[in-house]
């Protein structure tokens, strides 16, 4: 049972990141995110002697990476960007 457990979790991780990077319609995204939510609750709670507490900790953790990996990397590369380019003017006003 441990060994299902293991591959079960691995399988709903890494087939849910793949799977949502080559999505491009956001609306789908958001119903694939919350499909393998409720799957990854669901395979916590029947393979594990975990409490509601637990569950909901593991669930909430586990849509946290979900959703961490909704945004394009182009918009994450940008935001970097963006966020470098303010950093540089600030340093440059205050040794002027």
């Amino acid at each position: 049972m441990a060994a299902i457990s293991v591959v079960l979790a691995a399988v709903l991780l890494v087939g849910a990141i793949v799977s949502l990077y080559f999505l491009s319609n956001p609306n789908a995204k958001l119903r694939l995110i919350a499909v393998y939510t409720l799957l990854f609750a669901l395979s916590v709670r029947l393979c594990t002697n975990a409490g509601r507490a637990e569950v909901f900790a593991a669930t909430a953790a586990y849509a946290a990476v979900l959703v961490g990996s909704f945004r394009p990397l182009r918009d994450l590369v940008a935001s970097a960007k963006f966020a470098q380019s303010v950093c540089e003017r600030r340093f440059r006003w205050q040794q002027w």
